[in-house]
């Protein structure tokens, strides 16, 4: 078999359109956010020469050359269909750390806080306790090996070049996960709140019938170790939540791909 020079330039053009899709995902998925540069760097590559090669197979229309003005468009517009993607998987994933913050800000941990590498910012222990949860079942369940055949086939219901993840109906699907989000969060944190809270209400009554009592410092441990109950108490069914928002978070994936 001879390859021609149209072929390569096809070839190499459906390549680096399918590895800016992918890259634009593996970018905004906080699952590979952990992972060094490198794993993720493989990753892509692999993955979109098995795109190629299922996408030479089912065949695609063609594309202008990757060293033209609309060659560059179509490949930035593949790698922003690659990110808007990945962004479900990234409010999914902050879901938890928002639990996590209010859960730790409401126990009085706020000052211990540690650097979250999704976001960049600092975090309270309990919000990186709750994501390193949250990854691991969603690990075990099965799930990045389902969000990985949903970009394997976005590439068939929309194809290379078209961006019909783009549209503003989409943009508005992708804007409105924001109120699924802080309702899922909020659901999630809900017990350590209302702990605390009566706690705190229980030093109110207190501080009106025992002015003497010095609330300062027994308020502190008393709210730090209800909560701290709570929470080991909740994670007993800690992974039923976890999969019925990653069954959403899969289902609001697969819309957009339109698959």
């Amino acid at each position: 078999m001879v390859l021609s020079y149209e072929s390569l330039e096809r070839g190499a053009g459906l390549y680096f359109a399918a590895l800016a899709r992918i890259s634009g995902f593996l970018m905004a998925c906080p699952v590979t956010w952990m992972q060094p540069a490198a794993v993720r760097h493989l990753v892509a590559l692999v993955l979109a020469a098995v795109v190629l090669w299922s996408l030479e197979e089912g065949g695609t229309r063609q594309l202008a050359p990757a060293l033209s003005v609309l060659g560059a468009l179509t490949l930035a517009g593949e790698f922003i269909t690659g990110v808007l993607l990945g962004l479900v998987l990234h409010l999914w994933f902050a879901i938890f750390a928002l639990a996590g913050q209010m859960a730790g800000m409401q126990m009085g941990l706020g000052m211990a806080q540690m650097n979250d590498p999704v976001s960049g910012i600092e975090v309270t222990v309990v919000s990186q306790f709750y994501q390193l949860a949250a990854m691991l079942v969603f690990v075990l369940i099965g799930g990045h090996t389902q969000v990985l055949a949903i970009l394997v086939d976005s590439f068939r219901s929309l194809p290379i070049g078209e961006c019909a993840l783009l549209s503003s109906t989409h943009i508005w699907r992708l804007l409105s996960l924001a109120s699924w989000m802080f309702s899922a969060a909020f659901v999630l944190a809900m017990p350590v709140l209302i702990s605390v809270l009566i706690v705190n209400l229980g030093f109110g009554y207190a501080a009106r019938t025992a002015p003497q009592l010095n609330l300062l410092t027994l308020g502190f441990p008393l709210s730090l170790l209800s909560g701290l109950l709570v929470i080991s108490y909740s994670f007993l069914g800690f992974m039923e939540p976890v999969q019925r928002l990653t069954r959403e978070a899969l289902v609001l994936l697969r819309q957009l791909a339109q698959l």
